[in-house]
């Protein structure tokens, strides 16, 4: 057999290199060296014959020439390519997008099966001149089998797949990489940068019809997280149709087996136009509910974006607040417009009117501020806006302070300006998040905010499931008025929202705090009803003024569970393809958090077909905080157990359960259409091109003109190689024997 056909590499550049800064006084020493040695033997009294005089010399030339070489620090190349077939890595797309049907003239036919069909045609065409490496990819790259497809399940990330081939292919050399996939990557790295960076090109084959398939997708839908007993609860459904115009379709919301609420819908026209269609339902069993909300047209091409499911809390009845006000002023005038428009909560106004005398609005379960603990035993928090200076009475503070602590919320608005006030003394003072010392800023009245690390994380402050964003919304906000003093904040209170002052200082805005079975928040400013409004072209979706506000309230409202040992799975309900997020906290028994602990955190499907799952939850930032992920998992209904054990001897700590549900719709499913336009730009950044399914004959006939060999690098440090260091060894032994058998000492 030739060496072509035994894919030998040959040699095709070979250079040498020195590493050694200021080279030209290393050659410059090179000089004298050799004058040295042939001066030491041109001196000496030896009777010599001239050839011998001559070997000894050059010996010893060549001694000190090795020694001048090495301080180069020369460094050889060799450059060798394949002589045999040129490699070529096939990636095959697993995502779950690619159980999508091709469309086109074969409606029944899936992406994943015509990606089969032209990986066939891809290994007749390609497989006797090229070397194939077969991979398949979805969240990850692995090496794979042209004919052990897997089934299509999990997000797409395309540009980690092209990322761990190209460096795959440092010991597996390849020429070009051939990508079978419809385009649509949904997380990860962006593919076209990294096919920026390849050193090789990239043929991408898409598959899928060019032309949108007729579908009508469930969008989103929108409902209270929280709902009462036998009490509307309205639901919107989002849709959004392509290709359906004009057509019906009907809408249900099913609990179970149990149909709530149908509607006929009509739906327009046009290519991915919006439409929102409210409903509204009665749930009657208190306890978690997953309602299903499904869509039903003719000529839907996409059944499985037809469906999305969100879970509600249902209670037994409305919680109630009572909201209590200094005075009338925009504060409470726009606190009280976003509560009173909250139909989960029950709130009860109490605003002053005059000193002593105050107006109910609102629920009238109370027509006075409490004067014991008992006059709130039916409330579940209480809110303070519009007190600064005169405050409240001490026997109300009192009563809310012994509600508090016995598992009330507590959020106070403003609050005094200076230290000593009323909400530092007396049993308040023991409940709330801080106190009033002296002023950071004095010449700053006003100033922006912006969200803490514990505030991206926290309920009432996390507006956005993105961090990044939830932190340019809160950058976005109009300053907060400061009262005149400085909020200090107690040891165990988390501050959420700070105030940016002038030279990079912060001083804390926003703290909350749990006292003993209660929990009680501070927003020390006002002017917070100017949240309400964004600044001319700051883009939102969301009225945050309102976010924030429910969301802080009825976190107070919440009972004040202080388990030792609570763990939060980030959501009810996951979409397909989205990983998993636990968050556990773990307390003693004086409530002090437990660091180094072992959390762990074990997940069963309900169902019993997939394998449990174990997820190991590290140490978080705060202490006794601790937070884990794992990747996505299948569609359904899940239940998980953890459990915290001591790190020392094992013992458990302690141990909680809970559910949560994975939807079948994910973002692989919210673009139906291949994405041509990235796939171009992958090839041609990489020097490739783009074929269709259709196309294999194409590209056999374009790899060739494409692709070039690449060279395998080779180095060789001479100045630190063991031959270097023998050459030299020989060269002054044979001078030694030459010097002893001549009679020279």
């Amino acid at each position: 057999m030739s060496a072509r056909g035994r894919g030998e590499n040959q040699l095709e550049r070979l250079s040498l290199h020195f590493l050694a800064s200021h080279l030209w006084f290393w050659v410059l020493l090179l000089v004298p060296s050799i004058a040295v040695a042939f001066w030491a033997y041109y001196r000496v009294l030896a009777p010599l014959e001239r050839p011998a005089r001559w070997i000894l010399w050059i010996l010893r030339g060549l001694a000190f020439s090795l020694v001048v070489f090495a301080l180069w620090q020369p460094v050889l190349t060799a450059v060798t390519h394949d002589t045999g077939r040129p490699g070529l890595a096939v990636l095959m797309d697993r995502s779950a997008s690619m159980s999508l049907p091709v469309g086109g003239v074969t409606p029944g036919l899936t992406r994943a099966a015509a990606a089969d069909a032209t990986i066939r045609r891809v290994r007749s065409r390609l497989g006797d001149r090229y070397r194939l490496d077969w991979y398949d990819f979805a969240e990850t790259l692995r090496p794979a089998s042209p004919d052990s497809a897997r089934p299509p399940a999990g997000p797409t990330a395309l540009g980690a797949a092209l990322e761990q081939a190209l460096a795959r292919a440092d010991a597996r050399p390849v020429a070009g990489v051939v990508l079978v996939t419809d385009g649509v990557s949904t997380s990860g790295r962006d593919p076209v940068r990294v096919a920026a960076a390849s050193v090789v090109p990239v043929f991408a084959v898409v598959v899928g019809a060019p032309r949108p398939l007729t579908d009508a997708e469930v969008r989103s839908v929108r409902t209270n997280p929280t709902a009462f007993a036998g009490e509307p609860l309205p639901v919107r459904a989002v849709i959004s149709t392509w290709g359906l115009g004009g057509t019906m379709a009907r809408l249900d919301v099913r609990e179970g087996d149990r149909l709530l609420a149908t509607r006929e819908v009509r739906l327009l026209s046009g290519s991915g136009v919006e439409q929102e269609v409210p409903l509204e339902v009665r749930l009657t069993t208190p306890g978690t509910v997953l309602l299903d909300v499904s869509l039903t047209a003719q000529c839907d091409s996409i059944p499985r974006n037809d469906r999305r499911r969100v879970a509600v809390e249902v209670l037994e009845r409305k919680t109630r607040v009572l909201v209590l006000a200094g005075r009338l002023d925009w504060d409470y005038a726009f606190l009280r417009r976003t509560l009173a428009a909250d139909t989960t909560l029950s709130y009860t106004f109490l605003v002053q009117e005059r000193p002593g005398d105050y107006r109910v609005q609102g629920d009238p379960v109370l027509r006075r501020p409490p004067q014991s603990a008992a006059d709130l035993r039916d409330f579940a928090a209480v809110v303070l806006v519009g007190y600064d200076e005169h405050g409240v009475p001490a026997v109300v503070t009192d009563a809310i302070a012994r509600f508090v602590r016995s598992g009330g919320g507590l959020f106070l608005l403003g609050g005094p300006a200076r230290s000593g006030g009323w909400a530092s003394t007396g049993l308040l003072a023991g409940v709330l998040p801080g106190t009033v010392d002296r002023d950071p800023f004095p010449q700053s009245r006003a100033l922006p905010v912006s969200v803490t690390l514990d505030g991206q994380r926290h309920s009432a402050t996390a507006v956005s499931d993105n961090p990044a964003e939830t932190a340019r919304r809160w950058a976005a906000l109009p300053p907060l008025a400061r009262t005149g003093g400085g909020l200090i904040p107690a040891a165990e209170a988390r501050v959420l929202l700070e105030y940016s002052g002038p030279r990079g200082l912060a001083a804390p805005a926003l703290a909350v705090s749990f006292t003993d079975q209660g929990k009680a928040a501070w927003l020390y400013g006002r002017g917070a009803w100017r949240w309400a409004f964004l600044p001319a072209g700051t883009p939102s979706p969301d009225d945050l003024y309102a976010q924030f506000l429910l969301g802080l309230v009825r976190w107070l409202a919440e009972p004040a569970v202080r388990e030792r040992f609570q763990v939060d799975p980030g959501k009810r309900v996951y979409q397909d393809g989205e990983s998993v997020r636990f968050t556990a906290g773990l307390w003693n028994e004086a409530y002090a958090p437990v660091s180094g602990a072992r959390v762990r955190v074990e997940i069963r499907p309900d169902s019993g077909v997939a394998p449990p799952r174990s997820i190991e939850l590290p140490a978080g930032v705060e202490p006794g905080r601790y937070e884990g992920a794992d990747a996505a998992l299948a569609p359904g209904a899940w239940s998980w157990e953890a459990t915290a054990g001591n790190p020392t001897d094992g013992r458990e700590l302690s141990r909680a359960h809970g559910r949560f549900w994975v939807e079948s719709m994910g973002p692989e499913f919210a673009r139906t259409v291949p994405d041509r336009e990235a796939l171009a730009q992958v090839a041609a950044r990489s020097g490739g091109t783009l074929f269709e399914a259709e196309g294999v004959d194409a590209l056999v006939d374009a790899i060739p003109r494409a692709i070039r060999r690449q060279g395998r690098v080779r180095e060789w440090d001479l100045w630190n190689h063991w031959l270097l260091f023998v050459s030299f060894v020989v060269v002054l032994s044979a001078e030694w024997f030459l010097r002893r058998r001549r009679g020279l000492a």
